[in-house]
């Protein structure tokens, strides 16, 4: 056995920062903060312009992909957060409170209006919770994560 650090599993041909951490996992959490607000601004502007059956179909593809999109943006900062703790940067962050606000802020906002009132609400309010909140939780980490590491390569 090695005494030296684990590191994310990447290919060989995939350059490494200065840190020793790939950079995939950042540019993604970018990426999904790009996709997030040209979707939206993207999906207010067609469903004002659509009738009302397309603005439904839009709003339900949209979430959709959004919703996935957030998923995948929550996995990539937990990936990047552990890359860059086992690298041994100057930043070691923990990637717990991130995903714990992504995930409890929907569950929030579904029991609480789950709780006031008996309509199917609750599920469509905490979906764009969790959108919102993946949203922030990415802003966030990337800003800290620019603070003290730089920006990739």
């Amino acid at each position: 056995m090695s005494s030296e650090p684990s590191r994310i599993e990447t290919s060989p041909t995939e350059p490494r920062t200065a840190t020793g951490v790939a950079p995939r996992y950042s540019r993604y959490l970018a990426g999904y903060l790009a996709l997030t607000v040209v979707g939206t601004i993207g999906l207010l502007v067609l469903a004002k312009r659509s009738s009302h059956l397309l603005a439904a179909v839009e709003v339900l593809v949209a979430g959709g992909v959004l919703a996935a999109a957030s998923v995948g943006a929550i996995a990539a900062l937990y990936r990047d957060a552990v890359g860059l703790a086992e690298a041994g940067t100057r930043w070691n962050p923990d990637w717990k409170p991130y995903v714990a606000f992504a995930v409890g802020t929907p569950v929030a906002v579904y029991l609480a209006i789950a709780y006031v009132t008996v309509s199917d609400v609750a599920l469509l309010a905490a979906g764009v919770a969790f959108v919102g909140a993946a949203f922030e939780a990415a802003a966030l980490y990337l800003y800290r994560r620019f603070e003290y590491v730089g920006t990739p390569a």
